[in-house]
């Protein structure tokens, strides 16, 4: 629904220079009533130099807003928008950090097409965020363009 809006279309384009340049780790946002994670990545390519992006915004209204695309990206680790969910993220030290990301519950249509609560809060998802200045130098490294 927010797909063809510009300033959704246009923000990576002019944002991701400014992360990569930055070593950004992660980018969590919300908004999108959906869950989703990638895997370190720049350009849409996977990319270890590249940040995480976690789009966590499931806590609230179901909308099962559709994605971009019917089929996962190859950048993308996890997508769902079936149910309500909240993320928590542990800073352990400076190199590294732990995301996760519980389930609350999940919302079904039933015989008579009601939606219903199924409570769950269970672990859906996790990472480990290495932070990019501690990643070894033999890695593949990202130009503030995000090209290689």
């Amino acid at each position: 629904i927010h797909q063809k809006e510009m300033y959704t279309t246009e923000a990576l384009s002019h944002l991701e220079p400014i992360l990569l340049q930055h070593v950004v780790n992660f980018v969590i946002a919300g908004h999108i009533h959906s869950y989703m994670r990638s895997v370190p990545t720049a350009n849409f390519s996977p990319n270890p130099r590249g940040p995480i992006y976690i789009i966590q915004g499931n806590g609230g209204r179901n909308a099962n807003e559709a994605y971009l695309n019917p089929t996962q990206e190859e950048w993308v680790h996890v997508r769902d928008h079936s149910m309500y969910g909240y993320g928590t993220l542990d800073l352990i030290n400076v190199t590294h950090a732990k995301w996760h990301w519980i389930k609350t519950g999940f919302t079904a249509d039933d015989e008579e097409k009601k939606v219903r609560f199924e409570p769950d809060f269970s672990l859906h998802d996790d990472v480990w965020v290495e932070n990019q200045w501690f990643v070894a130098e033999d890695e593949e490294l990202v130009d503030e363009d995000g090209s290689n």
